[in-house]
């Protein structure tokens, strides 16, 4: 509804089929499947989102892009103002970087479900996947572990044990296209560089 009043379109990216199988090295699909689940966890038909889209939405404002991700975001077209990823897996939020961010337009803001999730979040935080795949500092993340002030978490430092907590995550966290930093304050390297000069002057 949002997309219609200013003008814009939704692009919604699922399967349509539920959470994707098992990725090696997965963390978070390794811990899912063990649990028992199968693929197709969550899954909701194509029929069963338009049609909730249509009673509660603006279904001419979307468009829907079935498939797994690697087959569905690299044929992604035109800048991307905002997107909000839910997407669980650690190869499925890969995915979704390597594809979209690079269509994120500066200043463009990217909100994420799961922020609550730390080793999940330091992705944002990586100067080598950072430079590894877009050649630029990481863009942090503002919000990880008790998301922004819209609904925050407390967690009880007696009990801090996941998922021990005194309330449900109710909100999110996100960072804007072209914040990016790098820290270069290391006092050791920086004495032993003053030395190193000292001993080599005549």
């Amino acid at each position: 509804m949002i997309c219609a009043i200013v003008g814009r379109k939704l692009k919604v990216y699922d399967s349509f089929e539920g959470l994707p199988p098992t990725t090696e090295g997965d963390p978070i699909a390794e811990k899912t499947f063990a649990k028992g689940f199968i693929p197709g966890l969550f899954g909701g038909s194509l029929d069963e989102v338009k049609g909730n889209i249509e009673r509660f939405g603006e279904v001419a404002s979307c468009s829907l892009h079935p498939g797994w991700f690697e087959h569905s975001l690299p044929h992604h077209e035109g800048k991307i103002a905002m997107m909000f990823l839910d997407v669980d897996f650690y190869s499925s939020l890969h995915e979704c970087l390597i594809h979209l961010w690079p269509y994120l337009a500066p200043g463009g803001i990217l909100f994420l479900d799961e922020y609550t999730n730390l080793p999940y979040c330091a992705v944002f935080y990586s100067e080598k996947y950072w430079q590894k795949y877009f050649s630029c500092a990481p863009p942090g993340l503002l919000g990880v572990g008790t998301g922004v002030q819209l609904g925050k978490i407390y967690w009880d430092p007696d009990v801090r044990q996941d998922p021990c907590q005194i309330r449900s995550p109710e909100s999110v966290a996100f960072c804007i296209k072209g914040t990016q930093a790098l820290w270069d304050f290391y006092p050791d390297e920086m004495a032993e560089g003053a030395q190193a000069k000292t001993s080599a002057a005549p």
